[in-house]
């Protein structure tokens, strides 16, 4: 399901020559969304210490 997703997205709207990370490629957030009727799921959590746990 992710490569097939992938792999539609670079024909629909080719991102122009070269190598390029995922993250260039398309956008991370909406690739994930469409995942989503696939029962893929995702979160970003902010793991950033505090100020307390740094040393």
């Amino acid at each position: 399901m992710i490569a097939v997703e992938g792999a539609r997205r670079l024909v629909a709207d080719p991102p122009g020559p070269g190598v390029l990370a995922p993250a260039q490629a398309f956008s991370p957030a909406a690739f994930l969304d469409s995942l989503r009727p696939g029962g893929v799921t995702w979160t970003v959590e902010d793991e950033t210490p505090d100020a307390s746990q740094v040393a």
